[in-house]
């Protein structure tokens, strides 16, 4: 992630894309600028969102990731090119004190103006034109998620999740309880336990346990 200081850079990008308008007096907030390359995250709920972002250029997904380690993709947006093609994430966090519900990664490499939440969440909040345009993207984000269609993911890729988001210290103990929670077989569960360990992306501590690398 590389942040941007060229303001002029950053007052055209708002003006051409008319962010602008979103807001009762545009002027009363400090916008700057970010750049992230491909895989890096935008947004994640593993730490205090900062910044709501406007995504002026690139591609991005939007996923959450369950209990169960299952990744359902919500949104995966190509921004255009143009005046009203843009699309926000960390809005949500906005009544959520900061803690984001989503995780966002950037596909391509991917242009944000931001604004800081700590500094311009009450603003924000009293805002009446920007808290339309919020819900109305909230009534598209609702839409396109629940467009999408989610097949199960591999028992491999929910145990991974499983373990990077939802165990302490990225360690299982026990393999019953875990197929439990994941919804398959033990059996299934140390196959695919045992094909993570040869891939390096985790090692076994003990019967039945192990951690992510």
């Amino acid at each position: 992630m590389q942040r941007i200081y060229d303001r002029n850079r950053i007052n055209k990008s708002i003006k051409d894309k008319g962010i602008d308008r979103l807001f009762n007096s545009p002027g009363e907030y400090d916008f700057i600028m970010f750049r992230y390359s491909a895989g890096e995250e935008i947004i994640t709920p593993l730490r205090k969102t900062e910044y709501m972002h406007f995504i002026i250029s690139g591609s991005i997904k939007i996923y959450v990731i369950t209990e169960e380690g299952q990744e359902i993709p919500l949104v995966e947006r190509e921004t255009e090119a143009g005046e009203g093609h843009y699309y926000t994430v960390g809005d949500m966090e906005l009544i959520s004190e900061n803690t984001a519900m989503i995780f966002a990664e950037a596909l391509s490499d991917v242009t944000t103006i931001a604004l800081r939440l700590d500094d311009s969440g009450e603003r924000l909040r009293n805002d009446i034109v920007f808290m339309n345009y919020m819900l109305d993207q909230t009534i598209v984000k609702f839409r396109e998620s629940a467009a999408k269609s989610t097949l199960p993911a591999p028992i491999e890729d929910r145990l991974l999740n499983y373990m990077k988001y939802y165990c302490r210290d990225g360690a299982i103990k026990g393999l019953e309880k875990t197929a439990m929670q994941l919804r398959c077989s033990p059996r299934q569960l140390q196959r695919a336990a045992n094909s993570l360990a040869a891939k390096g992306m985790i090692t076994r501590t003990g019967k039945g346990s192990y951690r992510v690398v």
